[in-house]
């Protein structure tokens, strides 16, 4: 912990349980447009976790329904989604040893700390404040922009130098991972609740995979 001083995470599988969640919503609006394609839109969404309801549901109208003139569609499919999820959001469990993590990085003082989502940001900021998580962090940041343009956006903040080994990236999909590695920075992998079904075979030996943040902090303790 004391090796990082820019710390960024993911949300879903990695502050909130909620993985599930977001499936089942994808199922549910799925099967309003096209009972028949709603559980390819889940294939989809589990093999692509990390990005945005925007592009899984655009894709879902392009290429697997086939419509050409889906924008309606694809405005209302995002609403009903919205709807699908926002209670959820606010009910379910945290990570195990989340909250705990938080504080021991706020008692250190010295880092930055940072929510990069695929979730809509507004309905992220939201949540996060009404579980009173935002206090954590130094900004919380989501879709329609996606990760790579917002880590680039936060590097060029005064506050952040920029990519190097004082950044880690804590993750649980397979895009979490390649955004890391592309920005150059290091990656935790939070497996305990990912949906990435083969990150074992996919992650090198070297990166830190922990189940949850009571994981790492129990090092931490034994430390002191």
């Amino acid at each position: 912990m004391r090796a990082y001083k820019v710390w960024f995470f993911d949300c879903d599988g990695v502050i909130l349980d909620s993985n599930m969640v977001k499936t089942e919503a994808f199922r549910r609006v799925g099967q309003i447009y096209n009972p028949g394609a709603a559980e390819a839109l889940v294939q989809y969404h589990v093999s692509h976790g990390g990005i945005s309801r925007y592009q899984k549901f655009d894709f879902f109208f392009r290429d697997i329904c086939a419509d050409v003139d889906y924008k309606e569609k694809l405005d209302q499919a995002l609403i009903e989604y919205g709807k699908c999820v926002s209670s959820e959001l606010r009910q379910c469990e945290e990570i195990i040893g989340i909250r705990d993590f938080l504080e021991v990085l706020n008692e250190r003082g010295d880092t930055l700390k940072f929510v990069v989502s695929g979730s809509d940001q507004e309905e992220l900021r939201s949540v996060l404040k009404d579980r009173d998580l935002d206090r954590y962090f130094d900004g919380v940041f989501g879709s329609p922009e996606k990760k790579p343009q917002i880590l680039a956006h936060l590097f060029a903040r005064e506050s952040i130098a920029g990519p190097d080994a004082d950044c880690v990236f804590c993750g649980d999909s397979r895009h979490d991972y390649e955004v890391a590695m592309e920005s150059n920075i290091e990656f935790i992998m939070i497996y305990g609740y990912t949906e990435w079904n083969n990150w074992r075979e996919s992650i090198p030996r070297d990166i830190v995979c922990v189940r949850n943040f009571m994981e790492l902090l129990e090092p931490q303790r034994k430390h002191v």
